[in-house]
């Protein structure tokens, strides 16, 4: 037989099912005879109700089927052969059937299996790439990092040049508002003091303070009005003063607001090197208008070689005078 294989595999499969179903029909056919000749025979009966069938367990018995030579039974067998080999040969199509459908699906469990095996192949180089990220991500912030801790010294270094800078400045703004390293500024309460007889006294509030070995700049004005006529005069006390030489410079006048200072005004000074504590009358006026505020203008230097208090003093030339203080201030700068 030749031909193209499409065409031969069928006609082998019809051929190679009728071989079968031929071989099965006479090897059914051959046992039953078997059976019915090894059967004893009495009334034949037994031998009548051998029966050939396939897949059935109800075997109809005639009582009156009697054949004691069996020739019935094997025609029937015969007969029924054919039917027995059709079943079989349905029974080993489905077989066969079946194991063509378990081929099929085993065929696509491979196929799945490849499937999966891929994606686990995909997971794997997935897995491999977000590890690969995650350590340059890594890598990256470690840099971050770094980079912060740069930043951070950096900020560190930025805060203590402006601490530095800020400190410079407060030195730098001192300097500028007061010329000096510190300074002191105290104000005349407004309570009057009266002033009177020929000792000199402090004025109210009108002092500062001095540290041994300090160099300060004084200065200030006065408010004041004579309640009788004659001579007035304005001092100061101080500790200690050093060999390098201070000063008190004062002015003031006996003229009234708008009046010309006709010989009037007085400018006076008292210059001292290393002097013992005391006080000292620096500038007097005689004043003939009573009641008329004038101002009285002071500045100094004072090189300190012992601690203690500068104060600003006032006295009337006699015991009788009596001049009313209504204001004033004082301001001190310690240059060293």
């Amino acid at each position: 037989m030749t031909g193209p294989y499409k065409t031969i595999l069928p006609l082998v499969s019809h051929k190679l099912r009728e071989a079968a179903l031929d071989a099965f029909k006479a090897t059914a056919t051959e046992a039953t005879n078997r059976i019915i000749d090894r059967t004893p025979v009495d009334t034949g009966r037994a031998k009548g109700n051998t029966l050939l069938q396939i897949n059935s367990l109800d075997f109809p018995t005639d009582v009156q089927r009697f054949d004691p030579d069996g020739g019935t039974a094997k025609s029937n067998a015969a007969s029924n052969a054919l039917s027995v080999a059709n079943a079989a040969s349905n029974a080993a199509s489905i077989v066969s059937t079946a194991a063509s459908n378990a081929l099929s699906v085993a065929n696509a469990a491979s196929n799945a299996t490849s499937i999966v095996s891929n994606a686990v192949s995909v997971v794997s180089n997935a897995v491999s790439i977000v590890s690969t990220a995650a350590s340059n991500a890594l890598s990256v912030a470690n840099a971050a990092s770094n980079a912060a801790s740069i930043v951070s010294t950096a900020a560190s270094n930025a805060l203590s040049v402006a601490n530095a800078a800020s400190n410079a400045a407060s030195v730098v703004s001192n300097r500028l508002s007061g010329f000096g390293t510190s300074s002191q500024y105290r104000v005349k309460g407004a309570t009057i003091q009266t002033v009177s007889g020929s000792t000199l006294v402090n004025i109210t509030s009108l002092s500062i303070s001095v540290s041994a070995g300090g160099l300060y700049l004084i200065q200030g004005n006065i408010m004041q009005e004579t309640s009788t006529s004659g001579g007035f005069a304005f001092g100061f006390s101080a500790p200690a003063l050093a060999a390098g030489g201070s000063y008190m410079w004062m002015w003031m006048t006996s003229a009234g607001p708008g009046q010309q200072d006709a010989g009037g005004s007085v400018h006076g000074y008292a210059a001292l090197s290393a002097v013992v504590a005391g006080n000292t009358a620096v500038v007097s006026v005689s004043v003939a208008t009573i009641q008329v505020l004038r101002p009285i203008a002071f500045q100094g230097m004072i090189n300190a070689s012992a601690t203690g208090v500068v104060q600003i003093m006032a006295r009337a030339s006699v015991a009788g005078g009596e001049m009313l203080v209504r204001s004033g201030y004082i301001r001190a700068l310690r240059l060293e």
